[in-house]
């Protein structure tokens, strides 16, 4: 499934959601980045360092699909940056399964 990111208004990238563990509910895929990212991607890198990622708590992160949709994520969503890649990851965990269309 594709959905957009977002951190607040700003649309900081998309991504194809594959699933990672279907019995937790877990959602994950890498993130192709937009420019809006650019303004959080220190903050989200010292997050990773940290603590393994940065979650809603940090951020007000949602992801919306390509039907409009707010994902529901009981579990939080997480984004994966860490410094020494050269990539950024979405998880996306507690999301009913049973009522998505992959």
């Amino acid at each position: 499934m594709k959905a957009q990111i977002f951190i607040d208004t700003d649309r900081i990238g998309e991504v194809e959601l594959t699933i990672i563990d279907e019995s937790m509910g877990v959602l994950g895929g890498q993130v192709i980045v937009l420019p809006n990212y650019q303004k959080y991607r220190l903050r989200v890198q010292q997050e990773t360092n940290s603590k393994g990622g940065a979650n809603s708590e940090d951020f007000p992160l949602r992801l919306i699909n390509e039907k409009g949709f707010v994902l529901k994520a009981q579990g939080g969503v997480m984004l994966i940056d860490s410094p020494e890649f050269e990539e950024l990851s979405v998880e996306v965990s507690g999301v009913n399964l049973s009522e998505l269309q992959m």
